[in-house]
């Protein structure tokens, strides 16, 4: 999920206006959204899954398989496209503050 995630977080930095920032600083931000995202979007999986899919979602989640990874959480949260757009909007308005 990560590309989607990455590519997503791309197109919001440079909306606002962060792509004149050293590569350095663009990365530690890239970094932080992106893994906001995914620890936010990981979290309300949890919440919407039963005790026994933990452990398959705990292995498709953590395995290289980006595929496997977005037709699972597709599956499991047939709404994951505006999460994710909800997520890092989110994000996006927290990065806006501390800057």
């Amino acid at each position: 999920i990560q590309k989607e995630i990455i590519n997503k977080c791309e197109s919001i930095m440079e909306e606002m206006g962060l792509s004149a920032l050293d590569d350095k600083r663009k990365q530690e931000i890239m970094d932080k959204m992106v893994g906001l995202v995914c620890d936010r979007i990981i979290l309300k999986l949890m919440g919407r899954i039963s005790d026994v899919e933990v452990d398959e979602a705990n292995e498709i989640m953590t395995s290289e398989d980006e595929d496997r990874q977005l037709e699972f959480l597709r599956i499991k949260m047939p709404d994951f496209n505006e999460i994710l757009d909800e997520e890092i909007n989110a994000v996006k308005a927290e990065i806006l503050k501390d800057l």
